[in-house]
């Protein structure tokens, strides 16, 4: 069994301002979690289950590399493009590819299913990045974690600045600011190959101390990344 988790987040300033290119916004993770859990299937058949979406299911199979879900309508597209992000890594590092089961569970969101604007996306995507990354046993750092988590989300979301990925790879408190996105998702995440153009300045700030949990924040931040740490004073 496999277990990997990602902070929620909020944003301290910027929140709106990080949306326009080269923006800057200051943000912290939280001590609320996304987790991950990846066990070995059985019978050739995978299940996602969630908590976030009220314990709903579903089940997938291969089709030689490809993963095959029974109902195209459901609630897991950032879980599933985490998935469909990895594994296109995974295969060019010439990984077999296996089934399992994966369970997400969720303390950034009400057990009604009610969103605090606390980052469950961006936390989502970056647990289920991790926990594939370690499953596979793939070469990955924070950097690496942090641009295969925002191809998933800027896949399925097509915009924002990414800031809440930040937060759920890094961690503590941090500044940044958003980066030109156009092209990002059609950059392939190999290692040997040019990165997305996420601006390089480096990881945000404190990466080891979240902020206290904080059950319902007083304003909803609006999601989205680049890894950027403050300037220097």
């Amino acid at each position: 069994m496999i277990t990997a988790k990602a902070p929620g987040k909020l944003y301290i300033a910027g929140e709106y301002a990080v949306v326009e290119n080269g923006y800057p916004a200051i943000l912290v993770a939280l001590n609320q979690f996304v987790t991950c859990t990846i066990t070995e299937a059985k019978d050739e058949v995978g299940q996602i289950i969630s908590r976030q979406y009220h314990d709903n299911s579903l089940q997938w199979r291969r089709r030689g590399d490809q993963m095959v879900v029974d109902k195209r309508d459901n609630p897991f597209s950032y879980i599933l493009s985490a998935i469909n992000v990895t594994e296109e890594f995974a295969r060019s590092l010439n990984q077999r590819l296996g089934i399992y089961n994966i369970r997400i569970d969720s303390q950034l969101d009400s057990q009604s299913g009610k969103k605090y604007g606390l980052g469950s996306s961006a936390a989502v995507t970056v647990a289920t990045v991790k926990a594939l990354c370690e499953y596979y046993q793939l070469p990955v750092n924070k950097e690496m974690i942090f641009k295969l988590s925002s191809i998933a989300h800027f896949d399925v979301q097509g915009n924002g600045s990414l800031g809440d990925v930040a937060a759920s790879v890094y961690g503590g408190w941090g500044a940044y600011r958003s980066f030109d996105p156009p092209g990002a998702s059609a950059q392939p995440p190999h290692p040997r190959l040019p990165p997305p153009p996420f601006p390089p300045r480096g990881e945000l700030h404190n990466p080891t101390t979240p902020a206290p949990a904080h059950p319902a924040p007083p304003h909803r931040g609006r999601g989205p990344n680049a890894t950027t740490p403050p300037p220097a004073c």
